[in-house]
């Protein structure tokens, strides 16, 4: 049975409509269209399209599955509910949908996109990554997949890896506010937070209740020492509905320097409701005390604070290897005999040649090390030379060294005042620059060390 002309017509309009970002227009088009012929297939998966991108899920889900209905064998149709389902929450449903749209065309690079993004959303990482990379082989030249491809890697937390291809992804959309999003939280972990606040400016002005928007952009201008406009950022995250601890931990780190001790500590004790585990809230609540003379306090918070790492280093001796670790040679000379070595870094890995050759680690360390203060043409060598130049601060207490630089290998530079400890006698020892530590692989391959983000 063929399609009514005008309805195809009208279908067409709509398309470029849609392509125009102007969406109500299209929608209205689409219906138009549908009542001219209710059973055009392709203009039920164009409204559930339109339904998704105005982000009215459930309506997107009840379009799409009157096109499956109407064409059963339509992969597109299948994906399109699936990534509906995924923003409704429902990830099984979503699985069992991606799944069909391959088995019908397993060529479609859509379907493995959107499905890498459900098991993102799982907790698979393996998995996610091995449906991008089958969606990128198949069409390297789309930006979404180059997006997902970043996406993956940020969210490992390869912040070199993630920003060449979310880079790409931006050169051939520069108007997609996701992939600026995505973009400039990454350089905010690159600590370029002067190249990352145009991205997350342009992702909030088309997003303005996007919450995490802000978290990334408060990052950006933190990183600035644009204090002011950090904490309104970060407090309109909190009022959008990001209650994730690290805005609770970067609002009480702003007060805290303002002096504000009350203040920081109520947004201190807020994080660690949410994350009791991330033992330098506990720290810096504590310092918060001190400064208001609470010594009844800071002595709770130094037992609370003890108790916490003679747990963790029970659970990991437990279950954890003994790793060669060695120190950064750039921060050698920062600490001395007796101190608690609160800015000395070094590298781990739990991969060969590393885990089993201490000289290969050691060897690793130095040109690490030696890196600092540099200027590079090599974007890796720039990275790690950011990283040894500064303190790690609170965005994160360790971070992967580029692949570039280790050969292929995953190593972790990692902050060893938090972790110390996991350290022999629970302290550097100085004058040694190769020792054993205890830590963990997690379970999906992405490396746990010690407690700590």
């Amino acid at each position: 049975m063929s399609t009514n002309a005008a309805a195809v017509h009208l279908f067409e309009l709509a398309v470029d409509e849609t392509a125009a970002g102007k969406y109500p227009e299209a929608q209205h088009l689409i219906q138009q269209a549908l009542a001219k012929d209710p059973n055009y297939a392709d203009a039920w998966t164009q409204l559930g399209t339109l339904h998704y991108l105005c982000e009215e899920y459930q309506q997107s889900v009840q379009a799409y599955s009157r096109a499956i209905q109407l064409a059963p064998r339509d992969p597109l149709a299948w994906t399109g509910r699936g990534t509906s389902y995924e923003k409704l929450g429902d990830y099984h449903q979503a699985l069992a949908d991606h799944n069909a749209a391959i088995q019908l065309d397993p060529n479609l690079d859509a379907s493995f996109a959107n499905r890498g993004s459900v098991y993102i959303e799982l907790g698979d990482m393996p998995a996610a990554k091995a449906d991008f990379e089958r969606a990128y082989f198949l069409n390297p030249l789309e930006p979404d997949n180059l997006y997902r491809m970043g996406q993956y890697y940020f969210e490992m937390g390869y912040y070199s890896e993630a920003y060449s291809y979310l880079n790409q992804a931006v050169e051939a959309a520069p108007d997609n506010g996701t992939y600026r999003f995505y973009r400039g939280a990454t350089l905010d972990h690159l600590e370029r937070p002067d190249l990352a606040l145009p991205d997350l400016n342009l992702a909030i002005a088309q997003f303005p209740q996007f919450a995490r928007a802000y978290t990334f952009r408060g990052l950006a201008y933190r990183l600035l020492e644009r204090n002011r406009e950090a904490f309104d950022d970060f407090s309109a995250a909190l009022r959008l509905g990001d209650h994730s601890a690290d805005v609770f931990e970067h609002r009480a780190d702003l007060y805290f320097d303002a002096k504000h001790y009350e203040e920081a500590i109520r947004d201190y004790s807020r994080a660690i409701e949410i994350d009791p585990d991330w033992i330098p809230n506990y720290c810096n609540r504590l310092l918060a005390y001190k400064a208001l003379g609470q010594n009844d306090q800071v002595r709770r918070e130094m037992h609370q604070i003890d108790q916490l790492f003679r747990r963790r280093v029970t659970e990991i001796a437990k279950k954890g290897t003994q790793l060669p670790l060695a120190i950064v040679m750039a921060n050698q000379d920062l600490y001395l005999p007796g101190d608690t070595g609160r800015f000395a870094f070094g590298v781990l890995s739990f991969e060969k040649p590393y885990c089993e050759n201490p000289q290969a680690l050691s060897d690793l360390a130095v040109r690490v090390g030696n890196l600092k203060g540099t200027v590079s043409t090599n974007p890796a060598e720039n990275e790690v030379a950011i990283m040894v130049s500064h303190e790690m601060g609170s965005l994160n207490r360790r971070r992967p060294l580029p692949r570039e630089l280790t050969g292929g290998p995953l190593v972790w530079y990692v902050d060893l005042w938090l972790h110390r400890p996991f350290l022999p006698k629970g302290q550097l020892i100085y004058g040694e620059r190769v020792f054993s530590c205890i830590a963990e692989p997690g379970p999906t391959g992405r490396v746990e060390l010690w407690p700590g983000k």
